[in-house]
């Protein structure tokens, strides 16, 4: 008895289909990401309620909200709210599209719960790692140390890098090692060389997420060098 055998062509258009299907589900995963749009959506109406979207936090409402090496006594909630204003609308449109873009890819890769923790982490613990430095070394770092005190910080900067930082550990061993190097050394260039508070700021926040993600990947963060 002679058996019925599928066309070839039917055989690829079938496998276009489920291979069309699976790309069309990723895609709706990939742009699925609440965490990443309740950060935007807290981040705009921060500017909005208060009227700095076109320029900036008044002055008494920056005072209140912006992150300064005195913050944890004048005011510890600075260490998150800083993160949700911004100086100008231009800044507001751009570090919009730095938290799309960082933030899209990472929940796709960590999850939303995973990415939230990572933003507060490295925003809240990175300022308070840049605080504690200055005040700890302020009697050695000179002229250095005084002016430091006078920088205000406003911005999802160190937010989105506390996500980057934490999202490598999802990548390979190779790209891990390329993205971590290649972002420490440029936040650490960026220390030295201009050596403002914001800059202090970010790069705890890189450190933060840095020893972060491999804790939410359920891994220890190793400190050695590979072999």
């Amino acid at each position: 008895m002679a058996q019925r055998t599928q066309p070839l062509g039917s055989g690829f258009a079938a496998l276009a289909e489920r291979t069309g299907s699976r790309r069309a589900i990723e895609k709706r995963r990939f742009f699925k990401a609440p965490g990443t749009y309740s950060l935007i959506f807290l981040f705009w109406m921060c500017g909005l309620i208060t009227s700095s979207l076109f320029h900036g936090p008044a002055p008494e409402l920056r005072r209140a909200v912006g992150l300064t090496a005195s913050s944890l006594g004048n005011g510890p909630w600075t260490l998150l709210t800083s993160a949700f204003w911004e100086l100008n609308l231009l800044a507001y449109i751009l570090w919009t599209l730095g938290l799309l873009a960082v933030g899209l890819l990472a929940e796709y890769r960590m999850g939303a719960r995973r990415l939230l923790i990572s933003a507060v982490a490295g925003q809240v613990i990175g300022s308070l790692v840049a605080i504690l430095v200055v005040q700890v070394g302020r009697s050695l770092l000179g002229d250095w140390g005084v002016q430091l005190f006078k920088f205000t910080f406003v911005g999802p900067s160190a937010l989105v890098i506390g996500i980057a930082a934490a999202a490598t550990a999802t990548c390979g061993p190779l790209w891990r090692r390329r993205l971590r190097v290649g972002l420490i050394t440029l936040l650490a260039v960026l220390v030295l060389y201009s050596g403002t508070f914001p800059d202090l700021v970010r790069f705890g926040a890189a450190v933060v997420g840095g020893l972060l993600g491999p804790v939410l990947q359920g891994r220890r963060p190793r400190f050695a060098l590979p072999a």
